[in-house]
């Protein structure tokens, strides 16, 4: 049972991966959500040690119209969550 499961799971993870790496290259309306979990983290310890400088561009994630998730760069005062950028 485990053996048949691994092998579906396998199955399915190659099949994402495939789909995934044929949007590579293309262009998408995206549906920003906010910062991503990186720069959320990076933005926490920057303030807690009251670092003065921002990087820029911070990196964003969100969702296309097909529900792929996405993580993107883009300068940090031109997006906000609920906003279409087109990645």
């Amino acid at each position: 049972k485990n053996r048949r499961l691994n092998e579906v799971i396998a199955k399915y993870r190659h099949h994402q991966f495939d789909k995934c790496r044929e949007q590579v290259g293309t262009t998408h309306c995206v549906l920003v959500e906010g910062l991503s979990r990186k720069a959320r983290r990076a933005a926490a310890a920057a303030a807690a040690e009251q670092a003065g400088s921002e990087s820029n561009p911070q990196q964003f994630t969100g969702r296309t119209d097909t529900q792929f998730r996405v993580v993107f760069d883009a300068d940090l005062g031109s997006l906000e969550a609920g906003e279409y950028a087109e990645v």
